[in-house]
């Protein structure tokens, strides 16, 4: 879990980078810095270590997904909205609207037994990083998050990773608002010179190259 948890945020200070200079988005602690119109009642856990739940906003319908690359996943009965891990400690959480809809704002409850460092980082449905937040929990009371973009931003998912030592009991109390059906992605203009340079190099590349084995370049 704590390779996973390094990985991510190294991760997210490389995509940084490629992120378009107006899109915006907020992160703030505080129960009341944003206050979505939706509420997110989460489906009866039918497959108890799963590692994926999923919900469904009451006004619009929308579905949502609830993803773990940590942990087996368990929401609990009598329609409470809240997530955790079978084995107590959330280590790892990613929240999203399915067929790559999204929102521009949404706020949820995260509650540790073990009070430590979180990092929250939002993605637009490019997978590009808009905004990171690294926080403490405490392990007493709530830690209520909220997420606000600006007019010209969309979120399509947001990541919740615990830090080395935090346990995180339960995620919940989930909203969201300014939801929208999916839209192909329209490439910023420094994405496109990025990507005719890079054409331009691979195919100079090509004509130069003879009986040279090719190199598999993985991105991971």
């Amino acid at each position: 879990m704590r390779k996973t948890y390094l990985s991510l945020v190294a991760t997210a200070g490389v995509i940084a980078m490629t992120v378009p200079a107006h899109a915006t988005v907020t992160i703030e602690k505080s129960p009341s810095y944003v206050q979505p119109e939706e509420n997110v009642q989460l489906d009866t856990d039918l497959i108890v270590g799963d590692n994926t739940l999923q919900g469904t906003t009451n006004q619009t319908g929308s579905t949502v997904v609830f993803t773990s690359s940590t942990d087996d996943l368990l929401a609990p009965p009598q329609g409470q909205t809240r997530i955790e891990a079978v084995d107590g400690s959330l280590g790892a959480l990613v929240f999203s609207l399915a067929d790559l809809a999204t929102f521009t704002s949404a706020e949820f409850n995260v509650l540790a037994s073990v009070g430590g460092p979180v990092t929250l980082s939002a993605y637009d449905a490019s997978n590009r990083l808009l905004a990171s937040l690294n926080s403490t929990l405490g392990s007493s009371g709530q830690n209520f998050f909220g997420l606000l973009a600006d007019a010209s931003t969309s979120i399509s998912s947001i990541g919740i990773v615990a830090g080395p030592n935090t346990a995180i009991s339960s995620i919940g109390q989930f909203r969201v608002g300014g939801t929208s059906t999916a839209a192909e992605p329209v490439p910023e203009p420094g994405t496109w010179a990025l990507l005719l340079v890079g054409f331009g190099a691979l195919g100079f590349a090509m004509r130069r190259r003879k009986t040279k084995p090719s190199l598999r370049v993985r991105y991971a």
